[in-house]
Parts: structure tokens; C-alpha cells; sequence
């Protein structure tokens, strides 16, 4: 067991904080107990892996529906500024001593469970049937709902896939899957004085270009790709989708982009 002194000064250092005092004294408990020792040295990692990344913002839809929660919750008198004040010290530039708390924390909740699988016969093997997928969670817009996408035929020439439009913080997004079996040109119309402002790839060999208006590309196989819109202050009422192969139309549908 790690004595709360040495979690203590551990704190203290991966925060930054710690005085000369202070690291002499951790490294002598260190350097005393090699369980804290290979702890901390976990820990380490762990911080300066979470400082090598970006802070990622809240979606703005986050904290009104926290507070519409706690307002449709039965709560025990507590001081007004008591959830402000937490979700500002949440938020607040306190980099590395939030880091260092979620750092500890993590470890700490890695040992818990370590230690009671370890009690309980036949948990791990249990456990391998369980989907990481199922037990994860987002911050992220929900997923546009069907009727602002449009589904690709696949019985036309072989062609499937499907485009989904929505549209957040004034701009439009269109989420795009592509499986031509051919080589294909196809063509998104949006009109209007819309600009491409990026294009995202991920997978696929596609060729695109850009004009007012409209974005275009040749497909070859199967894609996938994210194409944003921006340029004017109301976003895009409808997307046109033109997919030709050969100079012959195999598809032409229009969609309208739900708001978030």
C-alpha cells in the first residue's frame, strides 16, 4: 500500500508544484518502496502522454443540458456557487493539476479493478467476451438522423454507399461513403456563394475539384470522405447529388441538412 504521504508528494511533482524540499523527500520514499516507485513512474507517463495532446472543448450543448438535469433533479440544499464554481475549476487553465489528478486517478481505478478481478474466479476469461465499443462514450454531435441523408442504390451499376448533411455552428457538413465498383464522376451541388472550406479523406481513391457552388471528384472503389462547407451566414437548404459514369445518370437525389 502506497502511504497517502508519498501520493501526496507525488501530486505535488507531476503538478509542478513541488519545492526542492519537497522531491528530496519523494525520492526518498522512492527509492524506499518500489510499488510507489513503479507507480509514479506510471504515472509519469501517463501525464506527459495527455500533456502531448490538445485540450479538447466541450460541445456547446454540453452544460445546458447538464444544468437542465440537475434542475429536473431533486437536490439537497447546497450552496448556490457550489456546481459553478466546480465546473469553472473543471474547465479553469490548471493544466497539470488537472492532469495529475486524472493521471492518478486512472492508475488508481487500473489497480481497483486489477485487484478485484484478481478475487473473483473465471473473471477474465469473462470478460473477453465484452465490447470495448458497447461500454464507450462520446462528446461529439449526435449522428444526423436518416431523413437528412441519401442512400445510393446498390443495384444501380453495382454503385453503394450513402451521404449524410447536417449543419453546426453555420456551417454544412456532408459525410460521404462511396463503393463504385467503376470509375465514376460525381457532383455535389449546393449553389449559392458557399465555399469548400476543407476536404477529408480518410480512405479511397478519389480525385476532387472544386468550383462556386459545387464540389466534384471521381471515385474509384470504396471511400469515404467529409467535405465542409462555409462561406454564408445561413447555411445550404439542400444538397444535389449527381453520381455519372460514361456520360449515363445513375443518380440524382436531393437531401436537406438537418440543423444541431
Amino acid at each position: 500500500m502506497i502511504e497517502p504521504r508519498t501520493i501526496e508528494l507525488m501530486n505535488l511533482e507531476l503538478d509542478g508544484t513541488a519545492t526542492d524540499a519537497q522531491r528530496e523527500e519523494l525520492r526518498r520514499h522512492l527509492a524506499a518502496s518500489p510499488v510507489a516507485a513503479s507507480h509514479f513512474e506510471e504515472l509519469g507517463r501517463v501525464v506527459r502522454s495527455l500533456e502531448a495532446r490538445p485540450l479538447v472543448e466541450p460541445p456547446p450543448q454540453l452544460h445546458p443540458r447538464i444544468m437542465a438535469a440537475v434542475d429536473g433533479a431533486v437536490r439537497s440544499p447546497a450552496p448556490e456557487a457550489g456546481l459553478a464554481g466546480w465546473m469553472q475549476g473543471l474547465f479553469a487553465p490548471r493544466r497539470r493539476r488537472v492532469l495529475g489528478t486524472f493521471a492518478m486517478g486512472l492508475a488508481t481505478g487500473v489497480f481497483l479493478l486489477a485487484a478485484v478481478q484478481f478475487g473473483r474466479s473465471g473473471s477474465w476469461e469473462a470478460s473477453r467476451g465484452i465490447d470495448p465499443a458497447a461500454l464507450s462514450g462520446t462528446m461529439s454531435s449526435p449522428t444526423p438522423p436518416p431523413d437528412a441523408a441519401i442512400v445510393l442504390d446498390a443495384a444501380a451499376d453495382g454503385l453503394d454507399g450513402s451521404i449524410n448533411l447536417y449543419t453546426e455552428h453555420g456551417v454544412t457538413v456532408i459525410d460521404a461513403r462511396l463503393d463504385a465498383p467503376h470509375p465514376v464522376d460525381w457532383t455535389l451541388g449546393f449553389g449559392g456563394d458557399l465555399a469548400v472550406s476543407r476536404i477529408e479523406a480518410p480512405g479511397g481513391a478519389a480525385v476532387f475539384g472544386a468550383r462556386e457552388g459545387e464540389v466534384h471528384g471521381r471515385q474509384t472503389g470504396a471511400g469515404t470522405y467529409r467535405i465542409v462547407l462555409s462561406g454564408r451566414a445561413e447555411p445550404v437548404e439542400s444538397v444535389v447529388l449527381k453520381v455519372v459514369r460514361d456520360g449515363g445518370v445513375l443518380v440524382e437525389r436531393t437531401a436537406s441538412p438537418v440543423r444541431q
